[in-house]
């Protein structure tokens, strides 16, 4: 077999286990995309394993391929992009960084409508692996390096979505990979100890991916190497999806916002992902040392949380399904009891209730969950003001405040307790937070009547604090929950509940952060609640004594469902009372109008993926809009075009048509029409040999095997042996590239459009 068919060959094999692979990155048929992609990424290189001009050829498919996956990558018209329209090349160059930002939080498999600016990356990227693999293989006869691309490619789409079946995926893939490494190889056989060498190291391939991909008892069926903590962009995932971190800057949320779940409930409940239980002296962290997680019973899919009989008292269903979330936590809108669904065989029961499965649950998969729903009413909490030996030990650590970052946690004693309040240079920058947490609950008699005072004091737009997703950043070097409760009065959800949280904890009543999703909108036609990624939210909890952890949320505009907290309109305050100490807001504060339990009324419709086409856009009655700059820009590029299309024609006549010895002198007569037109073409009288002796010495080119090649095949009485003509098209083809050389650019410009020199003459250079 030819070098060059057996190396395109190897490059159609890698390309279509590239195709093969990549396709499980789509959660919809992308075969013709992912064809058309690898057809065009090949241009390049099969334009330079052209016999005729092969520089001209290979950036001709640069230039067609750069065209055509950009627009496909940006979704916009390829002659838009002719034309020169700043919009459609705009899009483009915002596909990469688009794409990028994008990948944070797109999960695989992706939809081209849901994650278009990912799936924009995910075609760049594999084009470029497409034109990567083919140039190293067809141009640059480098199979090693075309191999490790490929190997790349499928290292990629196995760490976001592990193969089905891993080892036929691996054994395949590596027979691909020995076998385009042979194909590639040279014609000339290679000695014994290469091959040796090559199946060594095939063998160390499969060896080495063995150990990393394959499970072991040592770690709990991971491999050495978890895939699971790549990602995109270089960050680790984390597990849930969602960004638990608490940062207090500033919101960026995605344009487009984008479906991560769908849930059936029969209660509007908030969706936990974690809790925060640790203050690092900035921000609500993760328990370092915190409770424990405890191995959990998987049977059949089923996991079983809760084995006190008291917890299924009126327990809530839901029913989850993710759409482009993939989480290792189960999110849930109360405390988990039973888990149905396709569950691994690991399972840990984590702080605050949350569980953790391996494998991680990614986009389609569906579980259903019952939980146990804290609802005390506040005519049970108010009265309650002491705490109980046991809730004293199991609320151990949660009024603990770092003054600052590495320092050590100063303990706040419990609310009511009687204990010895820590002194101002204690608390460092959080003093002040609880100076104010003493002015707002004043003489309150019970844990519930301060939290319920601090609740409202957040959500009560008359002491001045504003939701804002793009709050100033805290200046003089001040805390960021300290500058918003002192300053600025301005931020979002995570603000909000990390002062809350502060606040209650120095006046010393438990207190954490839950992370997750608030409820979401109902769909009326599917009865299901959407999630979406902008439905991220922060919220408290607090643990009062003798009902435990319960919700409450001081951000405006949101809401928890329990009765305890002014968001909720089921808010069931007891009667004024007589003593100010005892007294709670009589109303709901600022909630939301569907927060209840309850379908809501008129419910939020799930937003559309596109916007819908205005009356007086063509595409809405089926037409398609005509950009005038585009047609012209076409015009143009083609007038462009057209002269070295026309000698391309030419050139191939000359170069196919006719005996050998027409042919022979078919590249010198090119030749001289190339030099006329870059004028430096040797005067027209003298013969072959004066004419080669004329360009050595005034242009500096060696036509001397050409011109020696024509004049035997002139003058010869007998053809020219086989194979004559196509080296002398080879010398005639290095000497136009040679010839163009010579000459300044605004010539070479002019000869490419067919302009002679104005004189006719020849000119030297």
């Amino acid at each position: 077999m030819h070098d060059t068919a057996r190396r395109v060959a190897a490059a159609v094999l890698l390309t279509v286990v590239l195709g093969i692979g990549w396709s499980a990155l789509y959660d919809a048929d992308r075969t013709a995309q992912l064809v058309m992609l690898a057809v065009v990424a090949g241009l390049p290189a099969l334009g330079d394993a052209s016999p005729r001009s092969p520089r001209a050829a290979a950036a001709a498919g640069t230039v067609l391929a750069v065209l055509v996956v950009g627009a496909m990558g940006a979704q916009v018209s390829v002659w838009s992009l002719i034309g020169l329209s700043g919009d459609a090349w705009g899009a483009v160059a915002r596909l990469i960084p688009d794409g990028m930002v994008a990948s944070s939080s797109a999960a695989v498999p992706a939809s081209p409508v849901d994650d278009a600016a990912f799936v924009g990356l995910l075609d760049a990227a594999f084009a470029a692996l497409v034109a990567g693999v083919g140039w190293q293989l067809v141009a640059r006869h480098r199979p090693g390096a075309a191999v490790i691309l490929a190997g790349l490619g499928l290292a990629y789409r196995w760490t976001v979505e592990a193969p089905e079946q891993p080892l036929l995926a691996g054994t395949a893939s590596l027979a691909a990979l020995i076998a385009v490494l042979a194909l590639g190889g040279r014609t000339v056989a290679a000695p014994r100890r290469g091959w040796g060498m090559r199946a060594a190291g095939a063998g160390l391939a499969a060896v080495i991916g063995a150990a990393l991909l394959a499970p072991g008892a040592a770690t709990q069926d991971r491999g050495w190497w978890d895939w699971r903590t790549w990602s995109l962009t270089g960050d680790s995932p984390g597990g849930t999806g969602l960004d638990i971190r608490q940062t207090y800057g500033q919101l960026d949320w995605p344009e487009k916002p984008r479906v991560v779940m769908r849930v059936s409930s029969a209660r509007r409940l908030p969706l936990r992902a974690a809790v925060l239980s640790d203050f690092d002296g900035s921000a609500f962290t993760q328990s370092l040392n915190g409770a424990a997680s405890r191995p959990l019973v998987v049977d059949n899919g089923r996991v079983f949380v809760q084995s006190d009989p008291d917890a299924f008292r009126d327990p809530v269903r839901q029913d989850v399904t993710f759409a482009s979330l993939r989480s290792t936590l189960v999110l849930a809108g109360g405390l988990p009891l039973v888990i149905t669904g396709t569950f691994g065989r690991i399972a840990e029961l984590r702080e605050g209730g949350t569980v953790q499965v391996d494998p991680s649950l990614g986009p389609g998969a569906t579980y259903s969950v019952f939980v146990s729903v804290e609802d005390a009413s506040p005519r049970d909490l108010y009265a309650r003001d002491v705490y109980s030996p046991q809730e004293i030990l199991d609320t151990r650590g949660m009024t603990a405040i770092r003054p600052s970052a590495g320092a050590e946690a100063v303990q706040v004693p419990l609310f009511g307790s009687g204990g010895v309040d820590p002194g101002d240079d204690a608390l460092g920058a959080y003093a002040v937070v609880r100076r104010d947490a003493r002015r707002v609950i004043g003489d309150a008699a019970s844990p519930y009547i301060a939290v319920n005072r601090i609740e409202t004091y957040l959500r009560d737009p008359a002491n001045g604090f504003v939701y804002d997703e793009a709050p100033p950043f805290p200046v003089d070097g001040a805390p960021p929950l300290v500058d918003f409760l002192v300053n600025t009065h301005r931020g979002f959800c995570q603000h909000f509940a990390g002062a809350m949280a502060l606040m209650l904890r120095s006046v010393g009543i438990p207190t954490r952060i839950a992370v997750g999703y608030t409820p979401g909108r109902l769909d009326p036609e599917t009865r299901r609640y959407v999630v979406l990624d902008r439905d991220a939210h922060s919220w408290v909890q607090a643990y009062l004594p003798g009902a435990g952890w319960v919700d409450f949320d001081p951000t405006p505009g949101r809401a928890v469902a329990n009765r305890a907290s002014v968001s909720s309109r089921r808010y069931d305050p007891p009667l004024a009372a007589a003593e100010p100490r005892q007294q709670v807001t009589p109303e709901p504060v600022d909630p939301l109008p569907d927060d209840g339990e309850q379908t809501p009324a008129t419910p939020r419709p799930e937003p559309q993926p596109t916007t819908q086409p205005a009356p007086t856009d063509p595409a809405a009655t089926g037409g398609r809009a005509v950009d005038p700059w585009a047609v012209t820009g076409g015009g143009v590029v083609v007038l462009l075009l057209l002269p070295g299309a026309v000698r391309g024609v030419r050139r191939l006549r000359l170069r196919h048509t006719g005996d050998e010895r027409a042919r022979v002198l078919g590249a010198v007569r090119d030749l001289e029409a190339t030099l006329r037109r870059t004028g430096i073409a040797p005067p027209e009288d003298g013969d072959p040999r004066e004419r080669a002796a004329w360009l050595r010495r005034n242009v500096g080119l060696d036509a001397t095997r050409l011109y020696v090649m024509a004049e035997a095949a002139r003058y010869a009485p007998s053809q020219p042996a086989p194979g004559t003509a196509r080296e002398a098209w080879r010398q005639s083809t290095r000497l136009r590239r040679e010839g163009r050389t010579r000459a300044r650019w605004p010539r070479r410009l002019a000869a490419y459009m067919g302009v002679r020199p104005p004189d006719g003459s020849t000119l030297t250079t």
